[in-house]
């Protein structure tokens, strides 16, 4: 499954985040698709944080344009 950083930052409480590597994973998922860990955060403030974060981080680091940050894809 995937979802785009924009969906995550939009619907934050449709993800969690795992607490072994830091993965976005779906709310519903009980395995992070990264590192097969099964602790999760799901504090959705944290969620939105950390995805804003990341898409400021492709826009400043990397030089991507805004829209390009929004559309990059996570395997959730």
């Amino acid at each position: 499954m995937e979802a785009t950083l924009e969906d995550i930052a939009s619907n934050p409480t449709d993800y969690k985040i795992c607490k072994k590597c830091g993965h976005f994973a779906w709310y519903e998922n009980d395995t992070c698709p990264n590192c097969m860990a099964h602790e999760f955060d799901n504090d959705s403030k944290k969620v939105e944080k950390k995805a804003i974060a990341l898409i400021d981080s492709y826009i400043e680091e990397d030089g991507y344009t805004e829209d390009e940050a929004l559309g990059i894809i996570i395997d959730i």
